[in-house]
């Protein structure tokens, strides 16, 4: 073709209004497709729909090019162009009335371009604004309301039954790649589990489990070869929203491509954005090694249990996944963990397990990976090596890595509450993880156990009644709650038939029973529980606690000091402390040891003997009795600057409450020499229904322990408690408790739930 010929063809198009149709149709076919990906989702139509819409406009493009080549507009109406005589021809007017057209199309897309992008793009809600923060401090960020997930247990479609473990794997492994997407609330893996092989319906679950979508699925595994199929459903409407399946070689890079595409096509369907940081970890690779991905899904199944037993087995799988892939950062933390588990299980002292993590974190360091399992065993090495400021700054990175992940919230909140005090901000990290795993009771009991701290008890009993409610064997709901009415209601009888519900469904609570018979000032029944609770959790601390204070009522406070000096290799997360080193201080006060007592409390509790003291509600009762020590170590200054401390710190605190103050104000008062307010005192205590046995040789209270009316209110004290034991008998009589542990499986508790 010739140069003006090339032309004559341009300028015919023109004339012909080609290429203003083309712009014309390019604009409208934009906003019709925005109108039906807006509508789409309204009306609950399929995906489907959407996409036949675009191909039916893909196809009208060529054919409207072409009719505007072949037909023209005359004021007869549409006739074939090579009928029109060209004198007569008015193309430019139509031409001009559809740049006119075109202008005003083109600003309704301009229009609505900018109120898509002004609703879509600045900072998604979801996505937190960015803040000033340096290496060693994390925030956890508030959030406005999330699209929820809940991921149901997936179906094994294998042959072979021995391949579930894989499938529950990857479940299991799925859920922690949507827990680091901060724009979604992703229903933890406890809750889920129970919905196995189901027939409830969609809304059902959904709406037990305050999830908005749900995703179902199956893999099936054949040799070299893997299949999945998952499906994304409203739980509202039981619509589809989304549905795939994957075909691949059985190799773990494909298995991580698998879960990432996954993971953004849920995203994408619920409409939480993701920030570039969530991206890219999202698409991290953990491990290349389908041997060491397997190894590791055994020990993360094993060690989900908590069992004693399963948490030690889970390590030898996590050694075999770093024998595979020695860069397996995932496999590490885990391994970290399993030992912090063991910790708190009394499996392994507090020194052995250190050696083993120390070097664990020290690769973890080495690595730098970042993920919710890594920072949080950080942070439990650090707690646990007494660098709090630290401990805290990575369970709150571990949370700001993977927002769903729960495990990070419930040990950032045993931080708070057993060594700052901030009892508000543990309840919160609580009910975050409650809101998470909602048919787990553990969040809900260590909830109740902040609500209870605060002085609300009636919250905290409410929350223990929905624990039962989900799950009616739960040990710890009925043990807890049975301490509860004791110390916080005065209801030491029905306490008691709530603790031995707890021991009569897992005897690890068993020392809630005799912790009871001490209250009562019952002894005998206390040593009878605490013997049989020691048959099957020997070395717990709480089986130490309650040791102690039955050797000192038989005035035996040397041995209790030896059993109390035995305990201080306890990780500072215990609640009982305090009282083994007041077991530990009356001791060493008797044999002029004071600098010894001394060095026991600031081995645990050091931040009491700063110049400047740190009281807060976790470490009152070791602040009030360490006055006493260091006033008698002729040391009247400290004690002076630490009670001053101490004082603002008791007036905050509950009477009646776990680490309520109880006699805690009373025992100041009387150490300082105050009678008058030590009285006072301790009258507003016993008017608000102080109901426990308080022991007459308590070394605190021995300022005041003769004076007429602190021997009257103590009489009151004792009434009540009287009346409490008497209780007891009577329940016993009627089989609604029982006398000794053989008698538990006879007992009918009714608890009025």
């Amino acid at each position: 073709m010739s140069e003006s010929g090339g032309q004559g063809f341009f300028h015919e198009l023109k004339r012909r209004n080609v290429f203003r149709v083309a712009i014309a149709y390019v604009v409208v076919t934009w906003l019709l497709l925005q109108v039906v990906d807006i509508l789409v989702p309204m009306l609950t139509l399929p995906e489907w729909v959407g996409r036949l819409v675009f191909l039916l406009l893909v196809i009208g493009f060529p054919m409207a090019l072409l009719f505007a080549w072949a037909f023209e507009m005359t004021p007869e109406g549409v006739k074939l162009e090579k009928n029109v005589d060209r004198s007569e021809s008015i193309t430019h007017v139509t031409g001009r009335k559809m740049d006119r057209t075109i202008i005003g199309v083109l600003v309704v897309a301009l229009a609505a371009a900018v109120y898509l992008n002004f609703k879509e793009d600045p900072i998604p809600a979801s996505e937190p604004a960015a803040t000033e923060q340096d290496d060693a401090a994390f925030e956890v960020v508030a959030t406005t309301v999330k699209p929820s997930i809940a991921v149901l247990p997936f179906a094994n479609r294998s042959a072979n039954e021995s391949d579930a473990f894989f499938v529950d794997g990857m479940h299991d492994d799925l859920l922690t790649q949507l827990a680091k997407i901060s724009g979604l609330k992703v229903i933890s893996r406890t809750s889920v589990l129970q919905y196995r092989d189901t027939e409830k319906s969609m809304k059902v679950i959904g709406d037990e489990l305050g999830a908005k979508a749900l995703l179902e699925g199956g893999v099936q595994r054949a040799g070299d070869k893997i299949r999945i199929n998952v499906q994304l459903i409203d739980a509202e409407t039981d619509e589809h929203l989304w549905a795939e399946t994957y075909n691949r070689d059985l190799t773990a890079d494909n298995i991580f491509e698998i879960q990432e595409e996954i993971s953004l096509e849920i995203a994408n369907a619920l409409h939480a954005a993701l920030s570039p940081d969530e991206q890219k970890r999202i698409s991290d690779r953990p491990t290349d090694s389908i041997a060491a991905y397997e190894a590791y899904l055994l020990g993360r199944q094993r060690l989900a249990t908590r069992n004693t037993d399963d948490v030690t087995e889970s390590i030898g799988y996590f050694r075999i996944a770093v024998k595979e892939d020695d860069n397996f950062a995932d496999a590490y933390g885990s391994m970290a963990e399993a030992y912090l588990v063991r910790i708190n299980n009394g499996t392994l002292s507090l020194g052995e397990a250190l050696t083993e993590i120390r070097p664990l974190v020290a690769k973890l360091e080495a690595l730098k990976q970042e993920s919710g399992i890594v920072y949080n065993a950080m942070g439990g090495l650090a707690e646990y090596e007494g660098d709090i400021e630290l401990a805290e700054a990575y369970y709150r990175k571990a949370i700001e890595v993977s927002p769903g992940y729960t495990t990070a919230y419930v040990w950032l909140a045993l931080l708070l509450s057993n060594f700052t005090g901030d009892f508000e901000g543990a309840a919160e990290l609580y009910r975050t993880a409650a809101d998470l795993d909602p048919m787990a009771t553990l969040p809900r009991y260590n909830l109740a156990t902040q609500l209870s701290s605060l002085g609300l008890r009636e919250e905290a009993m409410a929350e223990i009644r929905k624990g039962i409610e989900i799950d009616p064997t739960g040990s710890q709901s009925y043990s807890f709650g049975g301490w509860v009415l004791s110390s916080s209601f005065g209801r030491i009888a029905d306490g008691l038939a709530w603790a031995q519900k707890g021991g009569a469904t897992d005897r690890i609570n068993i020392g809630a029973v005799a912790g009871h018979y001490l209250l009562l000032g019952d002894f005998e029944s206390a040593r009878l529980w605490r013997d049989f609770y020691v048959a099957f959790n020997p070395g717990t601390s709480w089986a130490g606690e309650q040791h102690i204070a039955l050797l000192r009522y038989e005035g035996k406070t040397e041995e209790a000091a030896e059993v109390a000096l035995g305990l201080l290799d306890q990780p500072r997360d215990t609640a009982y402390f305090p009282a083994v080193l007041r077991a530990i201080r009356d001791y060493f006060l008797s044999v002029e040891r004071e600098d010894d007592a001394i060095e026991a409390y600031r081995r645990i509790f050091p931040e009491l003997l700063l110049e400047t003291p740190d009281v807060n509600r976790s470490n009152l009762q070791a602040a009030v009795d360490l006055v006493l020590l260091l006033q008698e170590a002729g040391e009247t200054t400290e004690a002076s600057v630490l009670a001053e401390r101490t004082f603002p710190v008791l007036d905050d605190t509950p009477v009646f409450a776990a680490f309520g103050k109880f006699l805690l104000e009373v025992e100041l008062h009387a150490i300082l020499g105050d009678r008058d307010k030590a009285i006072a005192a301790l009258s507003d205590v016993v008017g608000s229904g102080l109901t426990a046995y308080v022991s007459p040789d308590n070394r605190n209270l021995a300022n005041i322990a003769n004076d007429p009316e602190y021997l009257r209110l103590m009489e009151i004290v004792r009434g009540r408690v009287d009346a409490e034991r008497a209780k007891v008998r009577a329940m016993e009589v009627e089989g609604l408790l029982a006398r000794t542990p053989a008698e538990l499986g006879k007992v009918r508790f009714e608890l009025g739930l």
